[in-house]
Protein backbone atom coordinates (compact mmCIF):
# COMPACT_ATOMS: atom_id res chain seq x y z
CA UNK A 1 0.00 0.00 0.00
CA UNK A 2 1.15 3.60 -0.80
CA UNK A 3 0.57 6.22 1.03
CA UNK A 4 1.08 8.47 -1.31
CA UNK A 5 -1.81 6.88 -3.55
CA UNK A 6 -5.32 7.89 -2.99
CA UNK A 7 -8.12 5.80 -3.86
CA UNK A 8 -12.05 5.50 -3.75
CA UNK A 9 -14.36 3.30 -5.16
CA UNK A 10 -18.23 4.38 -5.16
CA UNK A 11 -21.33 2.85 -7.00
CA UNK A 12 -22.79 5.70 -9.11
CA UNK A 13 -26.71 5.91 -8.02
CA UNK A 14 -27.73 7.79 -11.52
CA UNK A 15 -26.39 4.98 -13.60
CA UNK A 16 -28.05 1.95 -11.36
CA UNK A 17 -30.96 0.94 -12.44
CA UNK A 18 -33.27 -2.27 -12.46
CA UNK A 19 -35.99 -2.98 -15.13
CA UNK A 20 -38.42 -5.86 -15.36
CA UNK A 21 -39.65 -7.40 -19.40
CA UNK A 22 -40.68 -10.65 -19.66
CA UNK A 23 -39.41 -13.23 -17.24
CA UNK A 24 -36.26 -11.76 -17.53
CA UNK A 25 -34.91 -8.73 -15.15
CA UNK A 26 -32.22 -6.46 -16.12
CA UNK A 27 -30.18 -4.55 -13.71
CA UNK A 28 -27.23 -2.24 -14.81
CA UNK A 29 -24.55 -0.98 -11.88
CA UNK A 30 -21.94 1.70 -12.82
CA UNK A 31 -19.18 1.76 -10.60
CA UNK A 32 -16.53 5.23 -10.35
CA UNK A 33 -13.24 4.18 -9.13
CA UNK A 34 -10.98 7.75 -8.46
CA UNK A 35 -7.12 7.98 -8.38
CA UNK A 36 -5.20 10.89 -7.05
CA UNK A 37 -1.12 10.78 -6.86
CA UNK A 38 -0.02 13.03 -3.77
CA UNK A 39 3.52 12.37 -4.42
CA UNK A 40 5.88 14.48 -5.97
CA UNK A 41 6.84 12.42 -8.59
CA UNK A 42 5.32 10.84 -11.83
CA UNK A 43 3.81 7.48 -11.26
CA UNK A 44 2.84 4.72 -13.10
CA UNK A 45 -0.15 2.69 -11.54
CA UNK A 46 -1.66 -0.55 -12.25
CA UNK A 47 -5.71 -0.57 -11.32
CA UNK A 48 -7.80 -3.53 -11.41
CA UNK A 49 -11.35 -4.62 -10.50
CA UNK A 50 -13.58 -6.86 -11.25
CA UNK A 51 -16.90 -7.76 -12.72
CA UNK A 52 -19.38 -10.95 -11.53
CA UNK A 53 -18.84 -13.47 -13.76
CA UNK A 54 -22.10 -16.04 -14.10
CA UNK A 55 -21.33 -19.78 -13.96
CA UNK A 56 -25.54 -20.05 -14.97
CA UNK A 57 -26.21 -20.52 -18.56
CA UNK A 58 -29.62 -18.10 -17.96
CA UNK A 59 -27.43 -15.59 -16.18
CA UNK A 60 -25.67 -13.06 -18.78
CA UNK A 61 -23.25 -10.48 -17.56
CA UNK A 62 -22.53 -7.69 -20.63
CA UNK A 63 -20.14 -4.62 -20.20
CA UNK A 64 -21.39 -1.40 -21.10
CA UNK A 65 -18.37 0.87 -20.19
CA UNK A 66 -14.77 0.31 -19.49
CA UNK A 67 -13.00 3.78 -19.85
CA UNK A 68 -10.32 2.13 -21.41
CA UNK A 69 -9.59 -0.69 -19.18
CA UNK A 70 -8.97 -4.31 -21.07
CA UNK A 71 -11.53 -6.84 -19.57
CA UNK A 72 -10.67 -10.50 -19.15
CA UNK A 73 -14.02 -12.12 -19.97
CA UNK A 74 -13.40 -15.59 -18.39
CA UNK A 75 -12.45 -13.93 -14.72
CA UNK A 76 -14.28 -10.58 -14.73
CA UNK A 77 -10.98 -8.96 -14.10
CA UNK A 78 -10.76 -5.26 -15.92
CA UNK A 79 -7.05 -3.84 -15.54
CA UNK A 80 -6.33 -0.05 -16.48
CA UNK A 81 -2.83 1.25 -16.53
CA UNK A 82 -2.21 4.68 -15.32
CA UNK A 83 0.23 7.22 -15.12
CA UNK A 84 -0.29 10.03 -12.95
CA UNK A 85 1.74 13.62 -13.04
CA UNK A 86 2.10 14.80 -8.89
CA UNK A 87 -0.90 16.13 -7.79
CA UNK A 88 -2.89 14.40 -10.80
CA UNK A 89 -6.43 13.16 -10.16
CA UNK A 90 -7.96 10.45 -12.85
CA UNK A 91 -11.59 8.75 -13.05
CA UNK A 92 -12.33 5.76 -14.41
CA UNK A 93 -16.07 4.83 -14.96
CA UNK A 94 -17.21 1.01 -15.70
CA UNK A 95 -20.21 -0.02 -16.48
CA UNK A 96 -22.08 -3.49 -16.55
CA UNK A 97 -25.63 -5.28 -16.64
CA UNK A 98 -27.27 -8.74 -15.27
CA UNK A 99 -29.78 -10.53 -17.28
CA UNK A 100 -31.58 -12.86 -15.33
CA UNK A 101 -34.77 -14.81 -14.66
CA UNK A 102 -37.03 -13.18 -12.57
CA UNK A 103 -37.02 -15.53 -10.12
CA UNK A 104 -33.06 -15.58 -9.45
CA UNK A 105 -31.75 -13.92 -6.20
CA UNK A 106 -28.44 -11.79 -6.56
CA UNK A 107 -25.72 -10.41 -4.92
CA UNK A 108 -24.20 -8.13 -6.65
CA UNK A 109 -22.36 -5.56 -4.35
Amino acid sequence: IDKGIVLSRKKLKENSQKSFIGKYKTESRSIEISVKNNKQVKSSILLKDQIPVSVNGEITISMKELSGGVLDEKTGLITWELVLSPGENKKVVFSYEVKSPKDEKLMLE
